[in-house]
């Protein structure tokens, strides 16, 4: 029997929700693939320490680089495609001659961390990552600069609520390519067929950031982002009002923020005023 235009139409409707129920997560959570060996060596790098920490019974390989007693904190979660390596430059680029501390943790699942990546699991660990901060190395939230740069940014956003929720809010938050959510994200991808309620993570940092109280905010976005496009970090900073600054970044896209002359001033600048 030859199928009627409904049902292939149906078939067709339904195919982006079944690739985003079977493949989403993979698509967010692509994972990368640095041994614990490779990890290790990381930290021989001058003042880093390799930095390991239990979260849900999964044990999460990570970098410490520590700071003078009064100096802030920087604790960094990095796009969906950032091992350690990568987040570790990031972080030391900020720090520069400043005596800040900084801080990484591998998600999940990825540079040989257990487990597997949700956001779920992402928001506990960054709680824990908190957490350890504050026994082993004396950090308390209002000493702790919070970044996140595209995935991460939804994790900084969450650790940022929890923290404001519990009254001890972060000293400052910088959000880097951020979006308002992964499911408004994808919805706009597939603007027809209504994948969204198909999305198992969707990240909303627009609602988390609603809890934040009166944390100040730097978002910063290319204005040639094809992948969050600027309009998401532009929602972000008009929901925030006077708590947030938007620094647009002319010509650049996902993958190259860190190559404007911008960023760096603009984050350290967020720090430095944190800690005053």
């Amino acid at each position: 029997m030859l199928w009627t235009i409904l049902e292939w139409t149906a078939v067709i409707a339904a195919a982006p929700i079944v690739v985003m129920l079977v493949f989403g997560r993979w698509l967010v959570f692509p994972g990368t693939s640095l041994s614990e060996v490779q990890v290790y060596s990381l930290s021989r790098a001058p003042g880093w320490t390799f930095a390991p920490i239990e979260s849900g019974g999964l044990r999460l390989n990570g970098l410490v680089r520590a700071a003078t007693p009064t100096a802030p904190w920087v604790l960094y979660f990095g796009g969906n495609g950032y091992d350690l390596a990568t987040s570790q430059s990031i972080l030391d680029d900020i720090r520069g001659e400043a005596p800040w501390g900084l801080a990484v943790w591998a998600y999940r699942g990825y540079d040989g961390s257990g487990g597997s990546a949700s956001e779920d699991g992402l928001v506990a660990d960054a709680r824990a990552a908190a957490r350890t901060l504050e026994e082993r190395w004396g950090v308390r939230p209002a000493s702790l600069v919070i970044v996140g740069q595209s995935i991460g940014s939804g994790v900084a956003c969450a650790l940022a609520a929890d923290l404001s929720r519990e009254g001890t809010p972060p000293a400052a938050l910088v959000l880097i390519s951020p979006f308002t959510s992964i499911r408004a994200l994808f919805e706009e991808r597939v603007p027809i067929i209504p994948v969204g309620w198909a999305v198992r993570d969707p990240f909303a940092s627009d609602r988390r950031l609603a809890e934040l109280g009166s944390t100040r905010v730097l978002i910063i976005h290319g204005d040639r982002d094809s992948l969050i496009p600027i309009a998401h970090g532009r929602r972000l900073a008009e929901a925030l009002g006077d708590r947030a600054t938007l620094l647009e970044l002319p010509g650049r896209g996902h993958n190259d923020v860190w190559l404007s002359n911008l960023v760096l001033p603009a984050v350290r600048g967020q720090i430095e005023a944190a800690s005053n």
